[in-house]
């Protein structure tokens, strides 16, 4: 009876475990690519030209931004904007490489896209590259 007590809390906290990776999994926009340079300002177009953004699914203010992979020691700022490039959030600052950054004041419309705008860091050298998912609520 012991053992059978095991073997269904282990299948229910393995399946709890799958359901919230695949859960997260599908709620993340694909990673996207900007390459920034010096002295640039914001710009929500990716190396491919393509914009990163994800509908706003609820009336939370809440978004995330993962940090796939970066080149740059400083850290770029991020913000969300709407189709017409007006701003939608407050500004924070990309996390490092594996790191999430969240932010608390998304603006945005039920239903409508909100798009990443990426701009490098005060101390950025050159150009570097920055790869980024993002979620809206």
């Amino acid at each position: 009876m012991k053992k059978l007590k095991k073997i269904v809390l282990c299948s229910l906290c393995i399946g709890i475990f799958a359901t919230q990776i695949i859960y997260a999994a599908t709620t993340y926009t694909d990673a996207r690519t900007w390459s920034l340079t010096r002295g640039q300002g914001y710009s929500t177009k990716t190396t491919t030209g393509e914009k990163l953004g994800s509908n706003k699914e609820t009336d939370s203010k809440y978004w995330i931004v993962y940090t796939v992979s970066r080149t740059m020691i400083s850290s770029p700022k991020l913000k969300l904007v709407n189709s017409n490039g007006e701003e939608r959030s407050e500004v924070i600052t990309a996390g490092k490489t594996g790191q999430y950054a969240k932010g608390d004041s998304n603006t945005g419309t039920i239903g409508y896209a909100l798009y990443l705008s990426v701009k490098p860091g005060a101390l950025q050298f050159g150009t570097d590259t920055i790869k980024l998912q993002m979620k809206t609520y």
